[in-house]
């Protein structure tokens, strides 16, 4: 039998038990953002992600009561909120706060056109939803960009925070 390391014991042919205080992927990149990233930015991106959830679900149970012949008007709406979350991800520019010793966003001149631009489109997304699908589905499809929108700022931020990372991590 063999010797106990650390106070366990491994039996012949098992392996010894993975340690509980070892942290996993996901909880690493949780303690690192925790520790890391601003704590605005961190609720907004988990607002951000719960109003996509929330509005993808009523989506889902109106486009189940107008009928399959909606998937794609409404594929297509969420396909652009998307884009247009993604380029009003940029209102928000992400740097590295060296006092702070994490990741801030700040709101830059090109980023207050983006955001003007932003709730222009959100005021009225209805009107311009409206010129391209029919009435009957104009509502459906003006949350469908709307919930795009909101998972493109996800991503549109996610992504330029790993931006960050790599310019951080990369020798000057």
């Amino acid at each position: 039998m063999p010797a106990a390391k650390l106070g366990r014991m491994t039996l012949p042919g098992r392996q010894a038990q993975p340690d509980p205080q070892a942290r996993t992927g996901r909880q690493a990149r949780k303690a690192l953002a925790r520790k890391h990233l601003d704590r605005k930015i961190r609720i907004r991106l988990r607002l951000y992600a719960l109003l996509f959830m929330v509005l993808l679900g009523v989506v889902a149970v109106e486009l189940v009561v107008v009928g399959a012949w909606a998937i794609l008007p409404v594929l297509a709406c969420l396909a652009g909120g998307i884009v247009a979350g993604r380029i009003a991800s940029r209102m928000f520019r992400l740097e590295w706060d060296s006092a702070a010793r994490n990741v801030v966003g700040k709101v830059d001149v090109i980023g207050g056109v983006i955001l003007l631009a932003y709730i222009a489109f959100t005021v009225f997304r209805g009107r311009i939803v409206g010129m391209w699908v029919p009435a009957s589905i104009a509502g459906m499809c003006s949350l469908a960009v709307l919930a795009g929108a909101m998972f493109g700022q996800v991503l549109g931020t996610v992504g330029g925070i790993k931006d960050l990372v790599e310019r951080l991590r990369s020798p000057k």
